[in-house]
């Protein structure tokens, strides 16, 4: 708690970088000596549990200074490796703790600041509350439509150009099914190169969401010749999704 207090502390004094330090603080039990590492929900923490409702107010006043004033580089947020930047952690957090207490400040924000948001958001990979997760990609989707697919449009290529199925973010994307996400998903469908496995990862999607083109795609190659292993693939996607 001590350590809590000295970090709300410097933010009042003016220092609005302090919620680097304080989502850390937030994190550890009464008597740790050592974090309990929370990446992605700061209201399930032990700092915030055991907070005082003035203490509260002035932890989600310290995430919205940090949000406002600190700016995200394309680099924080893709770096390379899959690694994620305490910068990168830092905003999700915040964003994540404003959501999930129904801030006003993610409504009110300007189009410009989800434009940044967005894509914090979406590049996340170390938040596994799933519905929580689906709730907040729909939100960045709903305030940065454009940038959100283009997010998800650069991962997902990503994926495919090291030979990983992108099974993640393309279960991602089913929260936010519309027929702009179908068409980004046909899209990776018709590249060359795919391996089996990425080839069966896009089609199920599709097909669980009732895609009519892929199911002809799928049809097709079940009929080609030529390529038995994804004729396999594509034929147990079939018999798995067909409409009844």
């Amino acid at each position: 708690p001590a350590r809590v207090a000295e970090a709300l502390q410097k933010f009042e004094a003016g220092e609005s970088d302090s919620w680097v330090r304080l989502w850390q603080e937030l994190s550890l039990p009464d008597g740790a000596v050592h974090y309990s590492w929370n990446f992605d929900n700061v209201t399930k923490s032990p700092g915030w549990q055991r907070a005082t409702p003035s203490e509260q107010s002035s932890i989600l006043r310290c995430a919205e200074a940090w949000l406002i004033n600190k700016r995200l580089t394309q680099e924080d947020i893709f770096l390379l490796g899959n690694s994620t930047s305490y910068q990168h952690i830092a905003s999700y957090l915040a964003l994540r703790l404003l959501f999930d207490v129904g801030s006003p400040v993610l409504v009110t924000a300007a189009p410009e600041t989800w434009h940044q948001w967005a894509k914090a958001l979406i590049v996340y990979p170390l938040d596994h509350d799933v519905e929580q997760r689906n709730s907040i990609i729909k939100l960045a989707y709903e305030k940065a439509p454009e940038v959100a697919l283009e997010t998800f449009r650069y991962l997902i290529d990503r994926d495919l150009a090291t030979s990983q199925p992108p099974h993640m973010r393309v279960r991602e994307l089913a929260a936010i099914w519309d027929a702009r996400v179908a068409a980004l998903l046909h899209e990776f469908l018709a590249k060359p190169g795919l391996t089996i496995e990425q080839t069966g990862t896009l089609l199920e999607v599709l097909l669980e969401h009732g895609d009519e083109t892929a199911f002809k795609f799928a049809r097709g190659m079940v009929k080609a010749a030529g390529n038995q292993p994804l004729a396999l693939v594509a034929a147990k996607a079939l018999v798995a999704h067909q409409p009844r």
